[in-house]
């Protein structure tokens, strides 16, 4: 995934091409998932309208294409499956922004789909700082703390999340993907 306009950071170029140590941030996300000889096939879901990043990925030859991302990250998702054979077992959905993740983690997630023990695999980092859930008082004016949750419960999600293919496809093809809590 590498569609995100990266407003957050400010570099006034989508995120996943700004240039670390000589290449942008989704070369080097490429080229450590090149090192899993178990990935047969890399999409790269690039900014719409913008085919820089596209042209940057064609030196890594057939096994990486590009196509064109969505209004959001879950269109961006879809573009992407759309791309990927169909003859594919397990996905993995990865994020550009986090260019530096060890070729390890994405095998470890690969051997967990493989496993069978799952169908759905997502690297998770225990949480170290507090967390707060904040309200509005009823003025309006200030946050107030309502609920600090025990951080042992707590996991930072990572990348990359790994699916059953076909479980992905039917969640994109459903109507209750991403639906809000009261929708």
């Amino acid at each position: 995934m590498a569609a995100g306009m990266g407003t957050r950071l400010g570099a006034g170029i989508p995120k996943a091409m700004v240039h670390v140590a000589g290449k942008s941030l989704a070369e080097h996300a490429v080229e450590r998932v090149l090192q899993v000889p178990q990935i047969t096939e890399i999409i790269v879901v690039t900014p719409p309208n913008d085919n820089r990043l596209a042209a940057t990925m064609e030196q890594y030859g057939a096994k990486v294409r590009t196509v064109p991302g969505g209004a959001s990250r879950v269109a961006s998702v879809r573009a992407g499956l759309a791309e990927a054979s169909l003859a594919a077992i397990n996905i993995l959905v990865h994020d550009a922004a986090r260019a530096f993740t060890p070729a390890q983690i994405f095998a470890q997630v690969l051997e967990a789909l493989s496993a069978k023990e799952c169908s759905a695999v997502i690297p998770a980092l225990k949480v170290t700082d507090t967390i707060s859930v904040v309200e509005r008082d009823a003025a309006g004016g200030h946050e107030i703390i309502t609920q600090t949750p025990d951080r042992s419960t707590l996991r930072a999600v990572q990348t990359p999340q790994g699916f059953d293919a076909q479980l992905l496809r039917d969640a994109h093809a459903s109507s209750i993907l991403y639906r809000s809590r009261t929708g």
